[in-house]
């Protein structure tokens, strides 16, 4: 009976692989929720910067659409430096994931071959085992006629 001595580190990539897997899609899942942040505060910006705009005959309104519209660029800038860095936790998870991939198929590979040998090896005992069983078998015919 086949036994490949390293079942368990394949489990363990396994396992290792799903984990990695799971932590891209949260990562993913997080860079998309961000990314949805920085349009909803572009889309604000550029309403304000209609607004401002609009109000150009209003100096108070004018100062306090200015100045809404300092913070909000001070926020966009602050969440797309959020974005840049979920997209590169995304990135680094992707490649987790192709290396733990890479692994598992190195060692599936492997598995196979050793199969494959074994296989070989227990094709040639049987081989040889009828090929006594019918030398004997010869040598019994001769010795009788």
């Amino acid at each position: 009976m086949f036994k490949y001595s390293l079942d368990s580190v394949l489990n363990l990539k396994k396992q290792l692989e799903e984990q990695a897997k799971i932590r891209l899609g949260l990562a993913v899942a997080k860079y998309e929720s961000e990314v949805h942040s920085l349009e909803v505060l572009l889309q604000e910006l550029q309403e304000v910067q209609d607004l401002q705009q609009k109000s150009l005959t209003d100096v108070a309104k004018l100062k306090y659409v200015y100045s809404f519209s300092r913070v909000l660029t001070g926020r966009v800038k602050q969440q797309e430096q959020v974005v840049e860095a979920c997209s590169v936790e995304v990135d680094t998870n992707r490649q987790e994931v192709i290396g733990c991939r890479f692994e598992v198929k190195k060692l599936e590979r492997l598995k196979h071959r050793r199969l494959a040998d074994y296989n070989y090896q227990e094709q040639r005992q049987e081989q040889t085992i009828i090929d006594e069983v019918a030398t004997v078998q010869f040598y019994r015919q001769g010795s009788k006629g």
